[in-house]
């Protein structure tokens, strides 16, 4: 309903659980992805739309499980198993055949954030890790923390600090203050 609202210039709300009155989405998440979505809704204005891309993007996160992997273990075949092992995961089929979550696309988007951050390319990591972060409020604490890893363990301080105090900052912003003040 809220990528609904966005194209129909109604902003980023919902209604609320009662179904009495619009409310702002950030009364119960900080999913800003909906608001990225909002153009396909241009293209094709159903729902299965969003299955559709959901299903495309967690998919996706085989291809960077399979390169971590593979680069870890030295070894191709383990990078098909556990790419195959996470496509044949209950709970990520499950996610996949019932509803849409803003947050089941963050998981990928932090698979190929963690991929682009051990690889040192840090652009395309911060790129992953912003659209992980857009999927729900919580994710940004982990973006913190792969910002201390930057920081800690591939010596990049100034990156890794800045990552780490934005991604803090905001998972702070979004959980203490926005949210509950919506």
């Amino acid at each position: 309903q809220t990528v609904w609202n966005v194209t129909h210039g109604n902003g980023f709300t919902m209604t609320d659980p009662a179904g009495t009155k619009q409310e702002s989405r950030l009364a119960v998440h900080a999913d800003f992805l909906l608001i990225l979505l909002a153009p396909f809704y241009y293209v094709w204005s159903d729902p299965k739309m969003l299955l559709l891309i959901q299903t495309i993007v967690v998919e996706l996160g085989a291809l960077p499980l399979f390169w971590i992997a593979r680069d870890k273990l030295k070894s191709e075949k383990l990078g098909l198993l556990f790419s195959a092992s996470y496509l044949l995961y209950p709970p990520l089929e499950r996610i996949l055949l019932h509803d849409f979550h803003a947050v089941a696309l963050s998981a990928t988007f932090l698979l190929f954030s963690y991929w682009f951050m051990i690889k040192k390319k840090y652009i395309l990591f911060l790129l992953f890790a912003v659209l992980a972060g857009l999927g729900k409020e919580q994710v940004w604490f982990i973006v913190g923390l792969m910002g201390l890893y930057i920081a800690l363990i591939n010596r990049k301080w100034q990156t890794g600090l800045l990552v780490a105090g934005a991604s803090f900052g905001l998972f702070y912003l979004l959980m203490w203050k926005f949210i509950p003040g919506a």
